[in-house]
């Protein structure tokens, strides 16, 4: 396994039809401890490529009879290949006419010194990586999108759908350009508008309950977590979940009223309840494991939390891009459920490649908050470490402190890690059932009931 600062070693095919250089240049990747196969034409690039595996493709542009570098990398991109930098002793401008929609990551001028090829390679393996681990995270976020089973919605300012992950209420339902409050039934309508506006002027987390027609079976009630999201202190949108509560059986059901009552109730006993007797003990648990630990509840509002790891609250949490990523992570793990007959907590890999594990918070079903320990690695992955020179220019951070913030994450095996989360569901079993208790003695408290 690679430290954090040394970088990754790579399987390089070097396309080139003069033997003296194709022997220079591989004992200079060998030297580096990359490993490095060689072909003399494109026809045989083509061929390797198809029967091996390869991270990087050095390519000759000019590659004498047959199939140039340029329609070589073409066909390599096609089919699916690794990126390709291409070796030129051309002008860039020849260089590029010629290797026109290849797909090249770079080019490298012939005779440059040592330094600059191992750089140039080493930037689009880094680049490479990123990309790869960008269409993985993206893949793995449309999917949670597709087949949750909530619904999640972008809101624009003017309380329009940007996005939602199905039409609201069916397949025919509404979507995209639909006010977002057309959903619901009229008398719920001003209520949802008011908390979309307060949302955006006050850059708060709110909740509202709305009820929505349903198919042919009276209403339905949805409890909505509308939070903002985009830019730092304007919000460019806002991002909705919307779980069903209650449906209705008939026009005239009193579920949904009752569903609130058990909402607000819920609420009051939360405001109630001192979280801060909770502290010694996720500080114990910071102490012990190295971990973040917190509990939300589920407006994102921290109700008690040590403090964050230095490439969180130093750079992740600084930039405004970063940022809009981290929190719609979080959202993302405020609605995720444990695999049934798991072991009770659901891990994620954050998009920025940090690790994360989440418990639910539940009072009789009604999911009141997440329990979270999080930025860390484990000991056979180094994800924080894809794309880190990528982020690092994107976001204006100095590289060398970004990686040494990276480098003090902790680190645990799997097995390790399952060790300590036995303990931590143990724990948010605890704070689940304190939270429980007192909600029953304020059900039974309310008027009518003995």
């Amino acid at each position: 396994m690679p430290m954090p600062n040394e970088a990754p070693k790579a399987r390089i095919l070097l396309v080139e039809d003069e033997g003296i250089l194709a022997l220079a240049e591989s004992r200079l990747f060998e030297g580096a401890g990359h490993s490095v196969a060689t072909a003399g034409s494109g026809e045989e690039a083509l061929k390797l490529v198809r029967e091996g595996s390869y991270d990087l493709i050095l390519m000759d542009i000019d590659l004498g009879k047959g199939m140039d570098g340029g329609e070589a990398a073409r066909r390599i991109r096609e089919a699916g290949g690794p990126p390709v930098v291409f070796l030129s002793s051309h002008s860039e401008e020849t260089a590029i006419s010629k290797t026109r929609g290849s797909g090249a990551y770079g080019f490298i001028l012939k005779g440059s010194p040592d330094r600059v090829l191992l750089a140039s390679a080493r930037m689009a393996l880094e680049l490479s990586s990123a990309l790869r681990s960008l269409a993985e995270s993206e893949s793995r976020w449309a999917s949670l999108s597709r087949n949750a089973a909530d619904y999640i919605v972008s809101i624009a300012p003017d309380g329009r759908i940007l996005f939602c992950n199905r039409p609201l209420g069916g397949e025919r339902g509404t979507g995209p350009g639909a006010r977002f409050s057309s959903f619901a039934l009229e008398e719920s309508r001003a209520a949802v508008d008011s908390a979309i506006e307060r949302a955006f002027a006050e850059r708060v987390f709110t909740r509202q309950l709305l009820r929505a027609p349903g198919p042919g079976s009276g209403p339905i009630a949805y409890e909505a977590l509308f939070g903002p999201a985009g830019t730092l202190g304007a919000p460019e949108y806002l991002t909705a979940v919307l779980r069903e509560v209650v449906r209705g059986s008939g026009p005239s059901t009193d579920e949904a009223p009752r569903s609130e009552e058990r909402h607000a109730v819920l609420e009051a006993t939360l405001s109630s309840l001192d979280f801060a007797r909770f502290r010694p003990l996720v500080e114990g648990l910071r102490a012990l494991t190295g971990l973040q630990v917190s509990i939300l509840a589920r407006e994102d509002r921290f109700l008690v939390s040590t403090p964050f790891a230095r490439a969180c609250a130093a750079f992740h949490r600084s930039a405004p891009a970063s940022l809009a990523l981290c929190d719609a992570a979080g959202r993302a793990a405020q609605i995720a459920e444990p695999e049934p007959g798991g072991p009770g907590y659901v891990e994620r890999l954050c998009p920025l490649g940090l690790r994360d594990i989440s418990v639910p918070l539940s009072v009789e079903g009604i999911r009141w908050g997440t329990m979270f320990a999080g930025q860390f690695l484990f000991d056979d992955d180094d994800a924080a470490y894809e794309g880190a020179a990528r982020r690092a220019d994107e976001n204006g951070w100095d590289a060398s402190a970004y990686r040494s913030a990276l480098s003090e994450l902790p680190r645990f095996s799997r097995s390790r890690m399952a060790e300590i989360m036995t303990l931590f569901v143990s724990i948010a079993g605890l704070v689940s059932d304190l939270a429980a208790s007192l909600y029953r003695e304020r059900m039974l408290e309310r008027p009518g009931k003995t």
